[in-house]
């Protein structure tokens, strides 16, 4: 096996730093509880007094790297023995260290021993407490992925244990489901059906289609209900049409459609991202420029500042999308998207549409993690269903979070919406999807920016 555990759970990855912190957290506190018991063992700004809040955690962190406290299984047993080893070498360092650089007479050496002792003592319910509290998150917020799995077979009942064990970072949902046809296509159809009821986000499956075209036809009808849909070939499989394979827990998985955002490192570069531009806007820009355009607004029409819309976001959950209002207020604004020379703009609606100024609340939304900086623009609930029934492939779209601009938007695919439009905004979205990096993203904010200074023909 060449996996343990699943590198690209969000859940693992937040467990092993609730665990970092919750360790750091509890062994300071017990420094600082020992220290004001026996500060009359102190002299004044002693080497132990900076010592132990700047070297000692530092240590700590390296170690717990080194030795890969929070980086393998979270069985108990296998937790509390490496984080109890971890300590061990700590406290061997760390007492080392003091003998090199302090006289031995120095009072810090006893405080230490009193401290590795309490310590030694917190370790083990650290990980009770950190497990039990992630746990209680995980109830209320979902932060394991939900999976289900159907098949059979040696290798079915092997993967099955492994999605159920700690380390998958996964909540296998049992599908208690009855099909109603022994074909492979119609049972994956049903179980995608009750998937979606049921929020799964993956299906695990030993069952593969026979031929490519239904292959697809499946692969695509998941993806439209936001379920990834992966197949577990057996080692006597003769399917040799499908291209995407990827290593989960040491088994090959075949996959129809990868994307770099897939990978947890990748998200969370971009999630950084998202937050250091978004917040840099809205101190440096927004700060000033929110009571110039809302006095603009006030002053050109009665309504509010804001014009908020329900939109589509993430695995098609609807959200509060923010813009400046740009529109006399009317019936039509959920319905019919702004046409050129619309009668509905208002004067300062004119100029803030041509130079993308109205989008600036929306980085509240990247704030809020309902939108990114960069990603496929999100639509009105009703442009959504309309054109979801008649685009291939246009829910893919919908796989990652919606963008304040987009790689179709600085193409020049934007404001028309008839379907031959719609469709080459689609397919540059989920070119987008599929190849995305960090200077990619760059690369589209750069050019946003430039199209905002030089006015966009294709605005308004």
């Amino acid at each position: 096996m060449k996996l343990k555990y699943h590198k690209n759970s969000a859940y693992l990855f937040f467990l092993r730093l609730f665990m970092l912190a919750f360790d750091l957290i509890g062994l300071n506190l017990i420094i600082v509880l020992i220290y004001y018991k026996a500060r009359s063992l102190f002299p004044p700004q002693s080497i132990a007094e900076i010592y132990i809040f700047i070297i000692y955690n530092s240590t700590w962190a390296l170690l717990s790297i080194i030795l890969k406290t929070y980086s393998k299984s979270f069985n108990f047993e296998f937790s509390l023995r490496r984080s109890i080893g971890t300590y061990f070498v700590h406290f061997i360092l760390n007492i080392g260290i003091i003998y090199l650089i302090i006289d031995d007479n120095n009072p810090s050496f006893y405080y230490l021993t009193y401290y590795y002792l309490a310590g030694f003592l917190f370790i083990p319910a650290s990980r009770y407490i950190s497990q039990f509290i992630i746990n209680l998150l995980d109830k209320n917020f979902k932060l394991k992925k939900q999976v289900a799995i159907l098949g059979n077979g040696p290798i079915f009942d092997s993967f099955k244990s492994h999605l159920e064990s700690e380390e998958s970072g996964c909540k296998l949902i049992e599908i208690n489901h009855t099909f109603n046809s022994s074909d492979i296509k119609s049972k994956l159809y049903q179980v995608i059906k009750v998937g979606r009821r049921l929020d799964i986000e993956d299906i695990y499956t030993t069952y593969i289609p026979e031929s490519e075209t239904e292959y697809l036809e499946v692969c695509k009808y998941a993806e439209n209900n936001f379920i990834k849909l992966k197949f577990i070939p057996s080692k006597e499989s003769k399917h040799q049409i499908y291209y995407n394979y990827n290593f989960e827990f040491g088994l090959p998985i075949i996959s129809f459609s990868k994307s770099p955002l897939d990978n947890l490192e990748n998200r969370i570069i971009k999630r950084f991202f998202d937050i250091v531009l978004s917040s840099l806007v809205i101190i440096t820009i927004l700060s000033w420029l929110w009571p110039i355009i809302s006095l603009l607004i006030r002053i050109d029409s009665k309504g509010p500042i804001l014009f908020k819309q329900m939109r589509n976001g993430k695995n098609n959950k609807p959200f509060v999308c923010l813009k400046f209002r740009t529109m006399v207020p009317n019936k039509e604004s959920n319905l019919n998207q702004a046409t050129k020379n619309d009668h509905r703009f208002t004067n300062i609606g004119k100029i803030l549409r041509k130079t993308n100024l109205d989008e600036l609340p929306q980085f509240f939304n990247v704030l809020r993690g309902e939108m990114s900086i960069v990603g496929p623009r999100p639509h009105m609930l009703k442009h959504t269903k309309d054109y979801s029934s008649i685009i291939d492939s246009y829910m893919r779209r919908q796989y990652i979070k919606p963008g304040i601009s987009g790689y179709a938007q600085v193409n020049g695919f934007r404001g028309n919406l008839d379907k031959n439009m719609m469709e080459k905004r689609v397919k540059y979205d989920i070119y987008y999807i599929q190849n995305w990096s960090p200077w990619f993203d760059l690369d589209i904010a750069i050019k946003t920016i430039k199209l905002t200074i030089n006015g966009d023909k294709n605005a308004y």
